[in-house]
């Protein structure tokens, strides 16, 4: 282990570009990828771009629904809330965070470079205070 190198890497969703679409997903990605490799970070992530909300990859587990509930960050964006209406279920056969480390993974290869991938995913015990029994 190199004791003399401190990995550099960020926490969280990086600003996201105005006219993000899902049609434009995949290069708006490969934009932050680029921008963070460039920069010199050591653990890449996909400034959560896929993302509706931090939680939201967990809340597309069966046993949420989206409901009308909503929130209004910021910059003026509803970001739908769900709720737990039944047991939450995982299939093993759809990994969760599959999508997002996918695409990291293609946006360094287009780059031709490797470095770490982080994605975010919350503690049990956070999404049991966010989301008590139902």
């Amino acid at each position: 282990m190199d004791l003399e190198k401190v990995r550099t890497t960020h926490v969280g969703s990086l600003p996201r570009p105005p006219n993000l679409s899902l049609q434009n997903l995949d290069k708006a990605i490969e934009d932050v990828v680029r921008m963070q490799v460039e920069i010199g970070l050591d653990e890449i992530n996909d400034g959560e771009y896929r993302r509706q909300s931090f939680i939201s990859d967990l809340t597309e587990l069966p046993g949420f629904e989206v409901t009308e509930l909503y929130w209004e960050n910021s910059a003026g964006d509803r970001r739908f809330i769900p709720v737990i209406l039944r047991s939450i279920a995982y299939d093993p056969s759809k990994p969760i965070l599959a999508r997002e480390v996918e695409g990291i993974k293609r946006a360094l290869d287009k780059l031709g470079v490797r470095r770490r991938i982080k994605v975010t995913i919350l503690a049990p015990s956070f999404m049991a205070r966010v989301y008590p029994d139902p």
